[in-house]
């Protein structure tokens, strides 16, 4: 059984992308909508959920440091 997915801040552990943070939206079908750049403003991708996983509270020290805007919009500390 696969973890469930919150929304937010995740990194890639598999596939084109691992290693890189991005930004997890919404579901669209079987597929993560999952933005690469600011969210909202950068390009989408659609992606397996077995290829992100939530961050963890250093990746998403990191994530904060990267996006300061997007996250004071939205009163992520």
């Amino acid at each position: 059984m696969e973890e469930e997915l919150e929304y937010g801040a995740v990194v890639f552990v598999k596939g084109e992308y691992q290693g890189r943070l991005a930004y997890y939206d919404n579901d669209e079908g079987k597929s993560a909508v999952v933005y690469l750049g600011r969210p909202f403003e950068s390009d989408y991708i659609m992606v397996p959920h077995s290829h992100i996983r939530n961050v963890t509270s250093l990746e998403h020290e990191k994530y904060k440091k990267e996006n300061p805007e997007f996250c004071k919009l939205l009163g992520i500390e």
